[in-house]
């Protein structure tokens, strides 16, 4: 026997019959929007990491140069420094810099080089994430991901080995 149900239940059903698709779109959005949060972040802290794996061992490479005389072993551990982070960085666009500088100074704004029993040995690993993204940014996305990755690193270096 065929009941037939009764007209309020079946306007009720007709009235429902786009809410299932409405509110799959809503959720849709919010997991997507955290998904995509989560893997941009999660890019940007392994790039963020091998810059500073990079500048460590950078520093590193500078301060295992053996020791010579004069500017001439400043240069050349400043060369061995920026070398050693290129050939460790992955990243074609990224920018490694070194200095040689009194301790517990910042070696980008001094331009002496070392004259004092304890130094440093301090490299800078740049990545302009702005300029070429690993991760495309999404339409209002934009402030997730930072401008630049800066990895940084500086191993103490004895005068001695310096031989200044």
């Amino acid at each position: 026997m065929n009941a037939a149900k009764p007209s309020c239940c079946r306007l009720r059903t007709q009235r429902q019959r786009g809410v299932y698709a409405i509110e799959f779109a809503f959720v849709f959005l919010i997991f997507f929007v955290v998904i995509y949060a989560t893997l941009a972040y999660g890019i940007v802290l392994t790039l963020r990491q091998s810059l500073q794996y990079a500048a460590e061992e950078g520093a590193r490479a500078g301060l295992r140069y053996p020791a010579g005389g004069g500017s001439d072993q400043v240069s050349a551990r400043i060369t061995a420094a920026v070398a050693e982070a290129r050939n460790r960085v992955w990243l074609s666009a990224s920018v490694p810099s070194a200095y040689i500088c009194p301790r517990d100074l910042d070696c980008e704004t001094v331009t002496s080089s070392c004259t004092v029993a304890v130094c440093q040995v301090m490299v800078k690993v740049t990545y302009n994430y702005g300029a070429a993204p690993i991760i495309p940014s999404l339409p209002g996305m934009g402030f997730l991901l930072p401008e630049t990755l800066t990895g940084k690193a500086s191993v103490l270096l004895s005068n001695g080995a310096l031989k200044l």
